[in-house]
């Protein structure tokens, strides 16, 4: 019996190490240096550098979301003025850290390998059920924060000014893209019939007079009339 126990041993000591010299050849299989892990975890078939080494750098930087202000560094803008995130904010971040970190970490272990993105988050997913996460539930979700996250190795900030630099377009003009050419040119066509007014819209001038000559003349009938 007392050899059985050490034979086990020795079996549950090879298949560690060979579990770790398959994650290891798994790192170094042709597939990290096609097109479709470019595409797939750095958002272009062209990009540049190395993925492994990039996706290994990235679970470093979701890892840092668990520090204090940590989510600073996978979040984009997050210094800019006005980028402070609120309390359920930061909270968000840290969820798609954790989930999308524990999804890399598996993809350098077996994607590729006959195992595909899906399956590795729909695993993921798992895994950190095992911790007390559960508020993802399904494996796209993961992979929706992969494809925000790919490009830059940065979230994008949840404002949308903050995000775009710039105050958000109104939605007229997206659907009628020479409207705001059109009204720039109405304007300067006809500004000598308009003026600004404090806290109000602008306002033609003959209608204002003519507004103003109406209501003198009413309060001359109603005189005559007294």
């Amino acid at each position: 019996l007392d050899g059985m126990d050490e034979d086990d041993d020795d079996d549950s000591n090879e298949d560690d190490e060979s579990n770790s010299e398959e994650k290891l050849n798994n790192r170094n299989h042709m597939g990290w240096l096609s097109s479709e892990a470019g595409m797939l975890f750095l958002g272009s078939k062209d990009a540049d550098g190395d993925v492994v080494d990039i996706l290994q750098e990235r679970i470093g930087n979701l890892t840092k979301v668990l520090q204090v202000n940590g989510y600073k560094s996978v979040l984009q803008s997050a210094d800019d003025d006005g980028a402070e995130l609120n309390d359920h904010q930061k909270w968000h971040i840290g969820q798609k850290a954790i989930y999308l970190r524990e999804a890399y970490k598996l993809a350098l272990e077996k994607w590729g390998n006959q195992v595909n993105w899906m399956s590795i988050c729909t695993e993921a997913i798992d895994r950190v059920k095992e911790f007390g996460y559960s508020s993802v539930t399904s494996p796209r979700t993961v992979m929706d924060y992969n494809k925000a996250f790919r490009k830059d190795g940065l979230f994008p900030h949840p404002s949308y000014t903050i995000r775009l630099g710039k105050p958000p377009t109104p939605q007229v003009f997206e659907h009628f893209p020479q409207l705001p050419v059109r009204i720039k040119e109405f304007m300067l066509n006809n500004q000598a019939h308009f003026r600004l007014e404090s806290k109000s819209l602008p306002v033609k001038r003959e209608e204002r007079s003519g507004e103003t000559s109406r209501m003198s003349s009413r309060k001359r009938t109603k005189t005559s009339r007294g």
